[in-house]
């Protein structure tokens, strides 16, 4: 009887552990949390937004991300909680993801946690060149106008004509003072670009030259553009200038051109 005895407990002993045995070690990278489910399950159409942000920025969240999760089904997690989860990446994976993720969502956090290998996905951030810029502008009530670029670029595959550039845009992400998105504006900054075109500059290069924020609290975005190559009557050199106008929860944009300049046409 004895024998048997220490074979069950020793049966038992070995199923208590064998969850823990197939577990991994990870981070669980996390959007929002609450207590009450309802509350965070009212946050998911707002998710959208971000992730257009994070996918322009060259970050990938993984299919089936975010999901909700309750804490108390994740060891690690602190109970009594419901989460969303962006993903639950290896356990020396994590800190790239969580340092993208916090540029759109500053409130996001991770936690170290445990779970089975095939619940490991994580956020691809290899292509990304999502980045904050040195400007960022405090509003009242605690709102913030902060600053973010990405890179994009393209070039004609093998002799086929197009279009060559490069272009750095610069994300203008309205904030209420929980670090909650509430608006975004994108403004191409420096770029470069060639192409086969009908009329105009066959080639152009801009890069930023002002931004600033007045007194009534208007922002400046200022760009200085020129031509490479140009035809007659095309605009040779300017000034574009784009004004970001905070109004409510909104963000509100006008576009200008200063200091136009053309190519001249006249006869030889």
């Amino acid at each position: 009887m004895i024998a048997r005895a220490l074979v069950v407990a020793a049966f038992a002993l070995a199923l208590a552990w064998a969850p823990q045995a197939r577990a991994e070690e990870a981070v669980a990278l996390i959007w929002k949390g609450s207590k009450n489910k309802a509350d965070v399950e009212s946050l998911e159409p707002t998710w959208k937004q971000l992730e257009t942000l994070l996918a322009d920025g060259g970050v990938v969240v993984p299919e089936g991300f975010p999901t909700l999760v309750q804490s108390n089904t994740v060891r690690g997690l602190k109970p009594g909680f419901w989460v969303w989860v962006i993903g639950f990446c290896p356990a020396d994976e994590g800190g790239r993801a969580l340092e993208l993720l916090k540029l759109v969502a500053p409130d996001a956090y991770s936690r170290d946690v445990k779970v089975p290998a095939k619940k490991l996905a994580c956020p691809k951030t290899e292509d990304a060149t999502l980045q904050a810029d040195s400007h960022e502008f405090k509003l009242p009530e605690g709102r913030m106008l902060r600053v973010l670029t990405y890179e994009e670029s393209s070039e004609p595959e093998g002799d086929e004509p197009g279009d060559s550039y490069t272009r750095t845009h610069y994300l203008f992400a309205l904030t209420d003072k929980s670090g909650a998105l509430l608006d975004t504006g994108d403004v191409v900054g420096q770029e470069r670009f060639s192409g086969d075109v009908r009329k105009g500059p066959l080639g152009f290069a801009c890069h930023v030259s002002d931004i600033t924020r007045d007194k009534s609290g208007v922002v400046e975005f200022v760009r200085s553009c020129s031509a490479m190559v140009a035809e007659c009557d095309s605009v040779v050199s300017a000034d574009e200038v784009t004004r970001l106008t905070v109004s409510g929860d909104s963000l509100t944009r006008r576009e200008l051109r200063r200091n136009e300049q053309r190519m001249d046409c006249a006869e030889e």
